[in-house]
Protein backbone atom coordinates (compact mmCIF):
# COMPACT_ATOMS: atom_id res chain seq x y z
CA UNK A 1 0.00 0.00 0.00
CA UNK A 2 2.58 2.30 0.61
CA UNK A 3 4.49 1.46 -2.33
CA UNK A 4 1.32 2.97 -4.48
CA UNK A 5 1.01 5.96 -2.13
CA UNK A 6 4.50 6.71 -3.31
CA UNK A 7 4.15 5.35 -6.91
CA UNK A 8 0.90 8.17 -7.28
CA UNK A 9 3.00 10.63 -5.28
CA UNK A 10 5.49 10.98 -8.00
CA UNK A 11 2.75 10.50 -10.65
CA UNK A 12 1.51 13.58 -9.41
CA UNK A 13 4.66 15.63 -9.36
CA UNK A 14 5.34 14.77 -12.70
CA UNK A 15 2.49 15.62 -14.07
CA UNK A 16 2.83 18.97 -12.10
CA UNK A 17 6.27 19.51 -13.77
CA UNK A 18 4.62 18.76 -17.05
CA UNK A 19 2.19 21.91 -17.32
CA UNK A 20 3.91 25.11 -19.18
CA UNK A 21 5.44 27.08 -17.70
CA UNK A 22 3.59 30.21 -18.35
CA UNK A 23 0.50 28.50 -17.59
CA UNK A 24 2.16 27.74 -13.48
CA UNK A 25 2.74 31.63 -13.45
CA UNK A 26 -0.67 32.15 -14.75
CA UNK A 27 -1.73 30.30 -11.57
CA UNK A 28 0.55 32.43 -9.16
CA UNK A 29 -0.99 35.55 -10.60
CA UNK A 30 -4.08 34.04 -9.89
CA UNK A 31 -3.63 33.87 -6.28
CA UNK A 32 -1.73 37.20 -5.88
CA UNK A 33 -5.11 38.54 -7.32
CA UNK A 34 -6.81 36.49 -4.55
CA UNK A 35 -4.04 37.37 -1.78
CA UNK A 36 -3.31 33.89 -1.43
CA UNK A 37 0.59 35.26 -0.86
CA UNK A 38 1.97 32.35 0.80
CA UNK A 39 0.28 29.67 -1.56
CA UNK A 40 1.48 32.36 -4.47
CA UNK A 41 5.53 32.62 -2.78
CA UNK A 42 5.52 28.63 -2.58
CA UNK A 43 4.62 28.09 -6.26
CA UNK A 44 7.26 31.25 -7.35
CA UNK A 45 9.55 29.71 -5.42
CA UNK A 46 9.69 26.56 -6.87
CA UNK A 47 9.48 28.02 -10.58
CA UNK A 48 12.83 29.97 -9.53
CA UNK A 49 14.42 26.74 -8.64
CA UNK A 50 13.66 25.09 -12.10
CA UNK A 51 14.06 28.21 -13.82
CA UNK A 52 16.64 30.94 -12.09
CA UNK A 53 17.54 33.48 -14.62
CA UNK A 54 13.57 34.15 -15.27
CA UNK A 55 12.40 37.85 -14.63
CA UNK A 56 9.08 37.28 -14.70
CA UNK A 57 9.41 34.81 -11.83
CA UNK A 58 11.20 37.09 -9.94
CA UNK A 59 8.48 39.42 -10.19
CA UNK A 60 6.02 37.25 -8.46
CA UNK A 61 8.40 36.22 -5.92
CA UNK A 62 8.60 39.87 -5.27
CA UNK A 63 4.78 40.35 -5.39
CA UNK A 64 4.05 37.59 -2.97
CA UNK A 65 6.54 38.35 -0.44
CA UNK A 66 4.88 42.18 -0.27
CA UNK A 67 1.96 40.75 0.30
CA UNK A 68 3.25 39.05 3.03
CA UNK A 69 5.47 41.51 4.69
CA UNK A 70 8.63 39.85 3.94
CA UNK A 71 10.35 42.95 2.96
CA UNK A 72 14.27 42.00 2.78
CA UNK A 73 13.46 39.11 0.66
CA UNK A 74 10.61 41.07 -1.42
CA UNK A 75 13.95 43.53 -1.84
CA UNK A 76 16.36 40.12 -2.62
CA UNK A 77 14.46 39.37 -5.40
CA UNK A 78 13.78 43.10 -6.71
CA UNK A 79 17.56 43.41 -7.15
CA UNK A 80 17.96 39.98 -8.99
CA UNK A 81 15.27 41.17 -11.22
CA UNK A 82 17.05 44.57 -11.82
CA UNK A 83 20.29 42.69 -12.29
CA UNK A 84 18.76 40.24 -15.19
CA UNK A 85 17.41 43.65 -16.62
CA UNK A 86 21.09 45.56 -16.23
CA UNK A 87 18.44 48.30 -14.35
CA UNK A 88 16.33 48.48 -17.85
CA UNK A 89 12.69 46.64 -15.46
CA UNK A 90 9.46 46.63 -17.02
CA UNK A 91 6.24 48.76 -15.60
CA UNK A 92 5.37 46.01 -13.60
CA UNK A 93 9.08 46.16 -12.16
CA UNK A 94 9.36 49.38 -11.55
CA UNK A 95 6.08 49.27 -10.06
CA UNK A 96 7.40 46.54 -7.27
CA UNK A 97 10.31 48.82 -6.52
CA UNK A 98 7.83 51.70 -5.96
CA UNK A 99 5.67 49.55 -3.89
CA UNK A 100 8.52 48.10 -1.66
CA UNK A 101 10.29 51.65 -1.34
CA UNK A 102 6.67 53.12 -0.42
CA UNK A 103 6.93 50.17 2.69
CA UNK A 104 10.03 51.05 3.65
CA UNK A 105 9.47 55.15 3.99
CA UNK A 106 11.10 56.49 0.82
CA UNK A 107 8.10 58.58 -1.22
CA UNK A 108 10.36 60.31 -3.39
CA UNK A 109 12.10 57.39 -4.30
CA UNK A 110 8.77 55.22 -5.08
CA UNK A 111 7.20 58.71 -6.90
CA UNK A 112 10.74 58.22 -9.33
CA UNK A 113 9.64 53.99 -9.81
CA UNK A 114 5.84 54.63 -10.27
CA UNK A 115 7.29 57.59 -12.98
CA UNK A 116 9.57 55.18 -14.54
CA UNK A 117 6.91 52.44 -14.67
CA UNK A 118 4.91 55.19 -16.56
CA UNK A 119 7.22 55.97 -19.30
CA UNK A 120 7.46 52.01 -19.71
CA UNK A 121 3.84 51.77 -21.21
CA UNK A 122 3.22 50.83 -24.33
CA UNK A 123 0.23 51.45 -26.65
CA UNK A 124 -2.82 49.34 -24.90
CA UNK A 125 -2.12 49.26 -21.81
CA UNK A 126 -4.62 52.37 -21.06
CA UNK A 127 -5.85 50.99 -17.57
CA UNK A 128 -2.11 50.12 -15.93
CA UNK A 129 -1.53 53.74 -16.89
CA UNK A 130 -4.86 55.03 -15.19
CA UNK A 131 -3.77 52.50 -12.50
CA UNK A 132 -0.66 54.14 -11.87
CA UNK A 133 -1.51 57.97 -12.29
CA UNK A 134 -4.14 56.77 -9.34
CA UNK A 135 -1.26 55.04 -7.42
CA UNK A 136 1.08 58.37 -7.95
CA UNK A 137 -1.83 60.64 -6.39
CA UNK A 138 -1.94 57.99 -3.33
CA UNK A 139 1.98 58.58 -2.92
CA UNK A 140 1.92 62.26 -3.40
CA UNK A 141 -0.43 62.49 -0.83
CA UNK A 142 1.82 60.18 1.77
CA UNK A 143 4.67 62.24 0.88
CA UNK A 144 2.07 65.81 1.66
CA UNK A 145 2.34 66.82 -1.46
CA UNK A 146 -1.53 67.60 -1.85
CA UNK A 147 -0.71 69.95 -4.67
CA UNK A 148 0.67 67.28 -7.04
CA UNK A 149 -1.73 64.97 -6.08
CA UNK A 150 -4.63 67.22 -7.15
CA UNK A 151 -2.38 68.11 -10.53
CA UNK A 152 -2.50 64.12 -11.39
CA UNK A 153 -6.44 63.86 -10.70
CA UNK A 154 -7.15 66.01 -12.42
CA UNK A 155 -5.88 63.96 -15.44
CA UNK A 156 -8.05 61.29 -14.36
CA UNK A 157 -11.60 61.07 -15.38
CA UNK A 158 -13.60 61.71 -12.34
CA UNK A 159 -15.33 57.80 -12.03
CA UNK A 160 -14.98 54.70 -10.53
CA UNK A 161 -14.85 53.83 -6.69
CA UNK A 162 -10.87 53.78 -6.26
CA UNK A 163 -10.68 57.41 -8.32
CA UNK A 164 -12.93 58.95 -6.61
CA UNK A 165 -12.59 57.70 -3.11
CA UNK A 166 -8.74 58.66 -3.87
CA UNK A 167 -10.52 62.25 -4.26
CA UNK A 168 -12.02 62.64 -1.48
CA UNK A 169 -9.51 61.41 0.47
CA UNK A 170 -7.26 64.47 -1.35
CA UNK A 171 -10.33 66.75 0.07
CA UNK A 172 -10.03 65.66 3.49
CA UNK A 173 -5.51 66.38 3.73
CA UNK A 174 -7.08 69.36 2.42
CA UNK A 175 -9.41 70.32 5.00
CA UNK A 176 -12.53 70.19 2.50
CA UNK A 177 -14.86 67.58 4.28
CA UNK A 178 -17.90 68.99 3.46
CA UNK A 179 -16.70 68.17 -0.25
CA UNK A 180 -15.53 64.52 0.66
CA UNK A 181 -18.90 63.69 2.00
CA UNK A 182 -20.74 64.38 -1.00
CA UNK A 183 -18.22 62.69 -3.30
CA UNK A 184 -18.19 59.63 -0.92
CA UNK A 185 -21.95 59.52 -0.62
CA UNK A 186 -22.96 57.54 -3.88
CA UNK A 187 -19.85 54.96 -3.20
CA UNK A 188 -20.93 51.07 -2.12
CA UNK A 189 -17.29 49.65 -1.97
CA UNK A 190 -16.55 48.78 2.15
CA UNK A 191 -13.12 51.39 2.31
CA UNK A 192 -15.06 54.09 0.60
CA UNK A 193 -17.62 53.17 3.59
CA UNK A 194 -15.46 53.30 6.66
CA UNK A 195 -13.93 56.99 4.96
CA UNK A 196 -17.83 58.16 4.85
CA UNK A 197 -18.06 57.23 8.36
CA UNK A 198 -15.07 58.35 10.07
CA UNK A 199 -15.52 61.60 7.67
CA UNK A 200 -19.18 61.98 8.66
CA UNK A 201 -18.90 60.65 12.59
CA UNK A 202 -22.54 59.45 11.79
CA UNK A 203 -23.12 55.86 13.57
CA UNK A 204 -25.38 54.86 10.52
CA UNK A 205 -22.92 55.27 8.44
CA UNK A 206 -20.58 53.02 10.81
CA UNK A 207 -23.58 50.79 10.51
CA UNK A 208 -23.84 50.65 6.73
CA UNK A 209 -19.97 49.84 6.64
CA UNK A 210 -20.00 47.44 8.88
CA UNK A 211 -22.64 45.64 6.87
CA UNK A 212 -20.74 45.77 3.91
CA UNK A 213 -17.61 44.65 5.69
CA UNK A 214 -18.90 41.65 6.70
CA UNK A 215 -20.66 40.66 4.00
CA UNK A 216 -16.86 40.79 2.16
CA UNK A 217 -14.71 39.83 4.33
CA UNK A 218 -13.23 36.83 2.77
CA UNK A 219 -12.93 38.65 -0.39
CA UNK A 220 -9.30 39.43 -1.87
CA UNK A 221 -10.18 43.24 -1.58
CA UNK A 222 -12.02 43.05 1.66
CA UNK A 223 -12.26 46.10 4.58
CA UNK A 224 -11.02 44.09 7.38
CA UNK A 225 -7.96 46.35 8.05
CA UNK A 226 -10.96 48.82 8.30
CA UNK A 227 -12.97 47.05 10.35
CA UNK A 228 -10.12 46.34 13.13
CA UNK A 229 -10.12 49.93 13.18
CA UNK A 230 -13.73 50.49 13.59
CA UNK A 231 -14.00 47.61 16.29
CA UNK A 232 -11.01 49.28 18.00
CA UNK A 233 -12.51 52.31 18.20
CA UNK A 234 -15.95 53.82 17.40
CA UNK A 235 -17.28 50.01 17.77
CA UNK A 236 -16.14 49.50 21.26
CA UNK A 237 -15.96 45.92 20.29
CA UNK A 238 -11.95 45.39 21.39
CA UNK A 239 -11.79 41.85 21.74
CA UNK A 240 -13.46 41.42 18.22
CA UNK A 241 -10.74 43.48 16.90
CA UNK A 242 -7.91 41.60 18.45
CA UNK A 243 -9.63 38.35 17.14
CA UNK A 244 -9.86 39.32 13.78
CA UNK A 245 -6.21 41.35 13.78
CA UNK A 246 -4.73 37.99 14.96
CA UNK A 247 -6.14 36.37 11.82
CA UNK A 248 -5.14 38.49 9.29
CA UNK A 249 -1.81 38.35 11.31
CA UNK A 250 -1.63 34.77 10.66
CA UNK A 251 -2.29 35.25 6.96
CA UNK A 252 0.36 38.22 6.54
CA UNK A 253 2.73 40.49 8.15
CA UNK A 254 2.83 43.28 6.32
CA UNK A 255 3.00 46.79 8.31
CA UNK A 256 -0.53 47.99 7.55
CA UNK A 257 -1.96 44.81 8.84
CA UNK A 258 0.20 44.84 11.89
CA UNK A 259 -0.08 48.36 12.50
CA UNK A 260 -4.17 47.43 12.64
CA UNK A 261 -3.12 44.29 15.34
CA UNK A 262 -1.18 46.86 17.31
CA UNK A 263 -3.93 49.68 17.20
CA UNK A 264 -6.20 46.28 18.96
CA UNK A 265 -4.05 44.96 21.23
CA UNK A 266 -3.94 48.46 22.84
CA UNK A 267 -7.93 48.91 23.27
CA UNK A 268 -7.63 45.59 24.24
CA UNK A 269 -5.28 46.20 27.30
CA UNK A 270 -2.78 44.14 25.54
CA UNK A 271 -0.40 47.57 25.87
CA UNK A 272 3.05 45.62 25.91
CA UNK A 273 2.45 43.27 23.13
CA UNK A 274 0.87 46.37 20.93
CA UNK A 275 4.07 48.46 21.54
CA UNK A 276 6.53 45.71 20.61
CA UNK A 277 4.34 45.25 17.59
CA UNK A 278 4.86 49.01 16.53
CA UNK A 279 8.35 48.93 17.26
CA UNK A 280 8.52 45.80 14.47
CA UNK A 281 6.50 47.82 12.13
CA UNK A 282 8.87 51.53 12.34
CA UNK A 283 11.71 48.89 11.85
CA UNK A 284 11.15 48.31 8.38
CA UNK A 285 11.42 51.85 7.99
CA UNK A 286 7.83 53.25 7.05
CA UNK A 287 6.47 57.09 6.81
CA UNK A 288 3.31 56.17 6.42
CA UNK A 289 1.28 59.44 8.35
CA UNK A 290 -1.61 57.06 9.82
CA UNK A 291 0.70 54.55 11.08
CA UNK A 292 3.29 57.35 12.43
CA UNK A 293 0.09 58.92 14.26
CA UNK A 294 -1.05 54.94 16.07
CA UNK A 295 2.55 55.14 17.00
CA UNK A 296 2.77 58.10 18.57
CA UNK A 297 -0.81 57.27 20.35
CA UNK A 298 1.21 53.80 21.85
CA UNK A 299 4.44 56.51 22.79
CA UNK A 300 6.35 54.71 20.04
CA UNK A 301 8.89 56.87 18.46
Amino acid sequence: MLTKSILLLFAVSAFADTIPLETRKEKVRSHLSRGEFSVAAEQAKKMNREVPDDVSIYQLLASADLGLGNYEKAEQSIQWMLDLRIGKADAAGWLLVAQLREATGDFDGAIDAVNLAFSRIVAGQQPDAQSLLLYAAKLQMLAGKLDNAEKILKRMPASGEETLGTLAQLRIAQQRQAEAIEILRPLTQPKNLYQLAVASGKSEDYQAFERTALLRKKDADNANRELILYYAGVGKRPNDAVKLARQEADARQDILTLDALAIALQEAGSGPEAVATMKQILAVGTRNPEILRHAALLGVK
